[in-house]
């Protein structure tokens, strides 16, 4: 861990870093672990945040709220998905300078897949990038 900790900050750019479990008690644990090692190997001017939900309807006949898309015959399941969320700051100048860097990935399930008011749209992307200079 420090090796690959060393080699990210050596590098000078932003790093991503992909851990991905089961999320149970242990898996979470694993999460907070890493995320943990990796600020103490590479300091506390770097913030990572990152989320992993599964998503699921209430019932096999519900709407996907705000969507549009429902399976009536219920063939399609309950599972609409899994949401992944990433974030990372950085800071600089003594915390004058932040950049923060961050996506959201909904990798679609069976029921986006498959209802048949869905269109194919493959799993949705969405990234921004803020920078913020306090004077």
């Amino acid at each position: 861990m420090h090796n690959a900790a060393q080699a990210i900050k050596d590098q000078g750019k932003p790093t991503y870093i992909y851990h991905l479990s089961d999320h149970d008690d242990s898996g979470l644990d694993m999460s907070r672990d890493l995320e943990k090692k990796l600020h103490h190997y590479v300091g506390n001017d770097v913030e990572l945040f990152f989320e992993h939900r599964g998503v699921w309807l209430a019932s096999r006949r519900d709407a996907w709220a705000g969507s549009g898309i429902i399976d009536v015959s219920g063939e399609s399941g309950r599972f609409v998905g899994q949401h992944l969320r990433f974030r990372t700051r950085f800071f600089a100048l003594q915390e004058q300078l932040k950049l923060e860097l961050g996506a959201a990935m909904l990798v679609r399930g069976r029921f986006p897949r498959t209802a048949p008011t869905s269109p194919d749209l493959g799993n949705p992307v969405y990234t921004y990038a803020e920078i913020e200079f306090r004077f």
